[in-house]
């Protein structure tokens, strides 16, 4: 059974309202593009058994907008350890899924959803390789990381790269 993995950078955050930054709100345009995302994800026929998502508002706002666009999720968890941690806290976390779940979404930060998500997929060239990320990671960008393994297998160079989209609304 593969499992899949889809991981999410957050909507653009507005830099004006002074706030600290896991303060900072979504702006307008990261509210249009969290609703191209979710008719994305329910478009490709997405749902998730678990989401995890960093503490920070902007992340919880893009969570927010993806759920209110259709995007089903049977168990949502937010992890201030998402916003404060790197590629390896990812990796730590999700070695701790229940061994039933078959898809999980993450809704974190730059540069770690980038870190984490090469170092997935390994050096491989191609398709299904860390070059597919060579556009860079923008906000709202999606990589969709099939697991052949179970969770706790996952490891550096473990996944392949399904698909790579960064919906714009």
């Amino acid at each position: 059974m593969e499992r899949l993995l889809t991981v999410m950078r957050h909507a653009k955050s507005s830099w004006s309202t002074g706030e600290d930054d896991i303060e900072r709100p979504l702006a307008s345009r990261g509210r249009r593009d969290a609703a191209a995302a979710a008719r994305w994800l329910t478009g490709a026929g997405l749902a998730f058994d678990l989401v995890y998502c960093s503490g920070a508002i902007r992340a919880r706002q893009t969570w927010g907008r993806l759920a209110d666009g259709g995007v089903q999720a049977v168990r949502v968890e937010y992890a201030d350890d998402i916003y404060h941690g790197g590629a390896g806290t990812l990796f730590e976390l999700l070695r701790e899924v229940p061994a039933e779940t078959r898809r999980v979404l993450v809704v974190g930060h730059q540069p770690t959803v980038e870190m984490f998500c090469r170092t997935a997929v390994g050096p491989t060239t191609g398709r299904g390789g860390a070059d597919g990320f060579a556009q860079g990671f923008r906000t709202s960008a999606l990589a969709v990381l099939g697991l052949t393994g179970g969770w706790s297998d996952l490891a550096p160079g473990s996944a392949r790269l399904v698909t790579f989209q960064t919906p714009r609304g």
